[in-house]
């Protein structure tokens, strides 16, 4: 996305809830979207830490629609957790989260903030400007990320409310 890193490209964007994209803004003056970001719906989604946020926005995902179980790959440290996703959502779940970056385009993390630097330092390499990179990681800033990825990767932060839990919730 252009301007410097760690700054707002001003960059904004309606998506329905078909996929389709609306009215951009940002990317210098110009209102269309790059053809990267045009089509988010066939992406495939790795949730990176399915602890309780990333359990509920990956099920919010597939109740919605908006991601088919196959589109979407979790990761947990333990294994008996990853068992229970699996069966739970019919999503592909793994304890290595690099098998999930390098399956995906869109990264969701949503590891506890603690543990954010060491799973950056644990997948950066995979990590290419060809992949959207989302954080639900409290307290961690977009450029605290940036700084640990190749340059040019895109980085955006959201931040889920309550609701969310019972398909309410807006970030």
């Amino acid at each position: 996305l252009p301007g410097r890193r760690g700054e707002d490209s001003g960059f904004s964007r309606k998506i329905h809830r078909d996929g389709r994209c609306g009215e951009a803004s940002g990317f210098g003056g110009r209102t269309e979207v790059p053809a990267a970001y045009t089509s988010p719906v066939s992406e495939g989604l790795a949730v990176l830490g399915c602890g309780k946020i990333g359990e509920i926005l990956a099920a919010g995902l597939l109740a919605s629609g908006w991601r088919t179980a196959d589109q979407i790959i979790a990761t947990d440290r333990v294994p008996e957790r990853v068992v229970e996703l699996a069966d739970r959502y019919g999503i592909r779940a793994t304890t290595s989260n690099l098998e999930a970056v390098r399956e995906a385009r869109i990264l969701l993390i949503a590891v506890k903030p603690t543990d954010v630097d060491a799973l950056l330092a644990e997948v950066a390499a995979e990590v290419t400007p060809a992949k959207l990179v989302i954080s639900v990681a409290a307290a961690i800033s977009t450029s605290f990320i940036e700084r640990r990825l190749a340059p040019e990767v895109p980085v955006v932060r959201a931040m889920p409310n309550a609701p969310a839990q019972v398909g309410a919730g807006i970030a």
